[in-house]
């Protein structure tokens, strides 16, 4: 009897022991490959649990920017957010128009020019900045304007893209692969054009059949005076992050992500700053975020953050990145009145980030246009 009940007390301590060192190991940040393939730096994550950590761990501070809705009008729904030359500029695509305000949200001025009349979009499904112009498309028609909103041209395509981006000398076209496909010789994901809307080259093609469900409205993104294209929204075991740069001929490949269990998964809302990558990871029915040091290769692999911070992961799909912080959309018509009910979430924020007193006062006065977050993350993470 005592032997048995020696060995259950052992089997009880040792479970106890797994559990321990099991959570424990759970939370603590992971190594990664981060290597050179010639030119493209390899990044392997490994197949782990995501774990829960506090935003404090991964953010040096936050910051909130209310917009000035008493000039600019309400807003229906923000689609996208482009950040040039100290403006932001706002894509509602319920109501069709380009809001601009300044870096403290003041408005600025708009563009809402929809109509079939000369210099008047029909519609409006994506846009981007390039230099002084807004380039603004519609099916196969980019309609350009000033900077103040004044039409210039537009310019028809051979084929109808769903997303438009730039670099300082050429145009970037995706094609969903259900767009159209009246347009045969057209098959492929990524269309390269001049200024003048000409193709020079076209690449990753797709079949009639096939579909790019990609996780984000856009596989593009703009980080740390970069433009990227990612793809990443087919399922698979491996994703590669393209530079565009005018400096190279030929997107160039600059991280392909590997996942090193043999299971698939997508990649989305990926941003880079001198010091640290971020990207999404979805992974069958398991979406987790990960967020690596360059500066020692140390990963953090999570999918909650807790108490101090988490909604402001859930406010909306517009994101973008500019130097060090991450912009994020918080929605408090959705994810006020959790805000609002739940006082210790409000105390350990206050305390934390003493300048959400102001931030939580506008939540409760029952606005419901959207605010820009603010995530300023932390130059090296900790191990």
């Amino acid at each position: 009897m005592k032997t048995t009940s020696y060995f259950s007390a052992f089997l009880i301590f040792s479970i106890f022991l797994m559990l321990v060192f099991n959570s424990c190991n759970r939370n603590k940040p992971h190594s990664i490959k981060l290597e050179n393939n010639i030119d493209t730096k390899i990044i392997s994550f490994e197949d782990i649990p995501p774990a829960s950590i506090k935003a404090s761990s991964i953010l040096d501070s936050l910051d909130f920017i209310i917009l000035d809705f008493e000039k600019a009008g309400f807003i229906d729904d923000i689609n996208k957010v482009v950040f040039h030359n100290d403006e932001f500029y706002v894509f509602d695509s319920k109501q069709q128009l380009i809001l601009i305000f300044d870096l403290d949200g003041t408005f600025l001025r708009k563009i809402a020019k929809q109509g079939r009349g000369p210099g008047e979009y029909p519609f409006l499904s994506d846009f981007t900045v390039q230099g002084d112009t807004i380039l603004i498309l519609n099916r196969n028609v980019i309609y350009k304007y000033d900077i103040s909103g004044v039409f210039i041209e537009s310019i028809s395509i051979e084929f109808i893209p769903s997303n438009i981006e730039c670099s300082n000398q050429f145009y970037y076209f995706f094609r969903r692969g259900n767009v159209d496909f009246n347009d045969k010789e057209y098959y492929y994901d990524l269309i390269k054009c001049d200024t003048k809307g000409n193709i020079i080259n076209m690449y990753f093609p797709f079949g009639k059949d096939s579909t790019y469900e990609i996780s984000t409205d856009s596989p593009f993104y703009r980080s740390g005076g970069e433009l990227y294209y990612i793809s990443g929204g087919r399922p698979n075991i491996t994703h590669t992050v393209y530079s565009l740069s005018d400096q190279y001929i030929h997107p160039y490949s600059k991280y392909e992500i590997r996942r090193e269990s043999p299971r698939s998964f997508i990649v989305g809302d990926f941003f880079e700053t001198e010091s640290t990558l971020m990207f999404n990871v979805f992974c069958e029915k398991n979406p987790s975020k990960v967020i690596i040091s360059k500066l020692d290769s140390t990963a953090i692999v999570y999918n909650k953050v807790d108490l101090d911070s988490q909604f402001l992961f859930v406010g909306g799909s517009t994101k973008f990145s500019h130097d060090s912080y991450f912009l994020t959309k918080f929605d408090p018509f959705e994810f006020g009145a959790y805000i609002k009910n739940n006082k210790q979430f409000k105390d350990i924020l206050i305390r934390e980030y003493p300048k959400y007193k102001a931030f939580f006062k506008y939540i409760e006065n029952e606005n419901i246009n959207p605010v820009f977050i603010k995530e300023y993350y932390k130059p090296r993470l900790m191990k």
